[in-house]
């Protein structure tokens, strides 16, 4: 984010926009120091000495993130998560948003200026860090005891359920503000974002607020009683990292196995990586969201993966195959999803490996459903796996040129497939600029398609 002139002009200005904002509401709260928080018996040298010790507490939660893998589904890159937000929350718990705006606008500056990160990022993460804690700071301030104490706050049922309140809107505020930039930058809507980056990560999040609860509560009692935090904390950072790893190790694992299947036969090597590559690009050309654009290409990817049991003379035959051999061959998909469903990260993709090969017109299997039954990613898969197969040489066939595989594919629109599909695929071959005929486009062919059952 350093580099300005690299930003989209929407990011550029939604930074600003976020930054500006947050000076503006820290102004507010100074302005208004006595909107009933801290205690009027809080002396300035207490207010000071905790301001400084949350801060540094902060800076240097920001200096030593914890480093994980993305959360995004063939993203290699890593995700930095800040164990900051407990000082925040337990600076605004016991004295106020006043003094945390404060806190958390210098301590998160500071870091992003020690680390070099450049103004537009300083900006941008201190800024989302000073609305995060004032927006969710007026909810404590809507409890209608003034002057507040944590002690008396936290002991009442009302109280209680503004604490819960607050926490809440800490977490979507945070994490809101920053799906926001993120699809400022990659053209996507922020609740697609928020839902990509967010979803996954809110249990461990939101008890990484409660230990700022809990750290507030030990303050009350004793300020030399924090030093019991570090072991909560090093509990949340193991969640953190265990969550994305969780994710990251169970594709790497599945991918292993299609990678298996496809390796089985010399001619279909790398065909799920190419099928997923024409699926992803057709479910962006139908401007699907981003979320259901990655199950999409992971489930094109591990669309085979039932083959693993499929015995080599069947797989491997030279030759059209007998009703019996079919019959093994068409067990695949059943098989493949039983294989997801065993795993509760990537349950949504086994409809898809189902159901990738029904026909539009009902006679696919393994359920013979029929149009808008037949789920939109598993009718995407189906017209990326009929073009690859055929663009591809096989043991019992040389492959097709690519301008006479899309005439084939016309010829079958409403019929095996999804004619809004075989128009994304159409669209995306000219956008990659494959060279196809127009006048076999515009007339479509009538020979019928030496495809064997894949």
């Amino acid at each position: 984010m350093a580099g300005g002139s690299k930003l989209p002009t929407v990011a550029l200005v939604y930074i600003w926009v976020v930054a500006v904002g947050a000076v503006l509401l820290t102004f507010a709260y100074l302005l208004n120091p006595g909107a009933g928080w801290p205690s009027p018996s809080c002396s300035p040298a207490e207010l000071v000495a905790a301001g400084i010790l949350f801060a540094f507490a902060g800076f240097f939660a920001e200096l030593f993130p914890v480093q994980i893998p993305s959360t995004r589904m063939f993203d290699n890159n890593k995700d930095n998560i800040s164990l900051s937000s407990p000082a925040y929350i337990a600076s605004l718990l016991l004295y106020g948003p006043a003094l945390t705006v404060v806190v958390a606008g210098v301590s998160v500056l500071a870091a992003e200026l020690w680390n070099r990160k450049g103004i537009l990022k300083a900006a941008f993460n201190s800024g989302q860090y000073v609305l995060t804690v004032g927006i969710s700071g007026l909810f404590l301030l809507r409890t209608g005891t003034n002057p507040h104490s944590f002690a008396s706050f936290v002991s009442s049922p009302q109280g209680m359920l503004t604490l819960a309140l607050t926490l809440a809107a800490y977490l979507l505020v945070n994490t809101s503000l920053v799906a926001g930039i993120l699809a400022m930058l990659k053209g996507s809507s922020i609740l697609d974002q928020w839902k990509q980056d967010s979803w996954e990560i809110i249990a461990p999040y939101f008890g990484m607020l409660n230990v700022g609860t809990i750290a507030a509560i030990l303050w009350t009692v004793s300020p030399l009683a924090l030093v019991l935090l570090p072991v909560p904390l090093l509990v949340l950072r193991v969640a953190f990292k265990a969550t994305a790893q969780l994710k990251e190790e169970t594709l790497r694992a599945l991918i292993g196995i299609a990678e298996m299947v496809d390796s089985r036969d010399s001619y279909a090597y790398r065909h799920s990586v190419n099928v997923a590559r024409y699926a992803t690009q057709m479910a962006t050309k139908l401007g699907l969201p981003l979320r259901e654009v990655e199950m999409i290409n992971l489930s094109a990817l591990l669309h085979d993966i039932g083959k693993i049991g499929t015995p080599d003379e069947v797989l491997h035959k030279p030759a059209a195959l007998t009703d019996d051999e079919r019959a093994v061959m068409q067990l695949h998909p059943a098989e493949g999803a039983k294989v997801l469903r065993y795993f509760s990260l990537f349950r949504p993709g086994a409809d898809l490996v189902l159901y990738h090969q029904e026909h539009f017109d009902g006679s696919g299997y393994p359920k013979g459903l029929a149009g808008e039954q037949i789920p939109l990613g598993a009718r995407i898969i189906h017209v990326a796996d009929a073009y690859q197969a055929m663009t591809s040489d096989r043991v019992y066939r040389k492959g097709m040129e690519p301008t006479k595989v899309v005439g084939l594919l016309i010829a079958d629109a409403g019929k095996q497939f999804d004619p809004r599909i075989v128009t994304a695929l159409v669209e995306t071959l000219a956008d990659s600029g494959v060279p196809l005929d127009s006048g076999l486009l515009r007339k479509g062919v009538s020979a019928t398609s030496p495809m064997r059952e894949e």
